[in-house]
């Protein structure tokens, strides 16, 4: 069974869709260069997994880029399903 690892918290994440500007290809360019030292100093790539995940080149790209710079990191797959279900149960008991 899937369980989230609900007690501990990582002081830094970083989220590919929102530190990666999305629009102005420029940003894009310079978000795409830098995520190799973001990704060499990471301990774990969380992925929040769908089924369309290794469908999309983006995806291969972020888990093969992390792999080769933190060879020793720890990827993690999440189902994304499970993920929204606990982040809703969170927030309707911290509200």
């Amino acid at each position: 069974a899937y369980l989230p690892d609900c007690l501990h918290f990582s002081p830094l994440c970083f989220v590919d869709v929102a530190c990666i500007h999305q629009a102005d290809a420029g940003l894009v360019e310079r978000g795409i260069y830098g995520i190799g030292g973001i990704l060499s100093v990471s301990k774990e790539l969380r992925v929040l997994w769908s089924e369309p995940y290794l469908s999309r080149l983006w995806c291969v790209f972020e888990l093969a880029a992390f792999r080769k710079a933190n060879p020793g990191g720890k990827i993690t797959l999440a189902p994304l399903f499970v993920e929204g279900a606990v982040a809703c149960i969170w927030i309707l008991f911290t509200v």
